[in-house]
């Protein structure tokens, strides 16, 4: 289950627009590079790349949702924290020693399918906000 960036992805935002293809290119590489394929030295780095991304494309969406006050921004957060959650989780299985293969095909890609869930659901609904408000084209 690969998944490539698509114009339906778009918000109309080219910076969040960016952020978004370089989120669905790594968790798509966290996928493929999966036990046996790469080590869980790999894994765990793949992982810190990953929330290391996260935490900076949160950050900028989060602040965008407040300058444009929009209404289900804490809703949104949520989600955004479920995720981190979810990430920081499974970095810490493959600190301690990793996750049984077949848990890991799993959870990356549960990874993949919130990431293109969100965005078009979440992350779309705001462009719709900003659209409505004049914000974006």
């Amino acid at each position: 289950m690969l998944t490539t960036w698509s114009p339906k992805l778009s918000m109309g935002f080219t910076g969040v627009d960016t952020e978004h293809r370089e989120l669905l290119e790594l968790a798509s590489h966290i996928l493929v590079q999966q036990p046996p394929s790469s080590s869980l030295h790999e894994q765990r780095a793949l992982f810190e790349r990953l929330e290391a991304h996260l935490s900076r494309h949160f950050a900028i969406e989060e602040e965008l949702m407040a300058v444009a006050v929009f209404p289900s921004q804490w809703e949104h957060r949520t989600e955004h924290a479920r995720l981190v959650d979810f990430v920081g989780s499974l970095r810490h299985e493959l600190q301690t020693g990793g996750p049984a293969l077949d848990l890991l095909s799993i959870s990356n890609r549960l990874l993949l399918s919130w990431v293109v869930t969100h965005i078009n659901t979440y992350d779309l609904a705001f462009a719709e906000f900003l659209r409505r408000a004049g914000t974006i084209q």
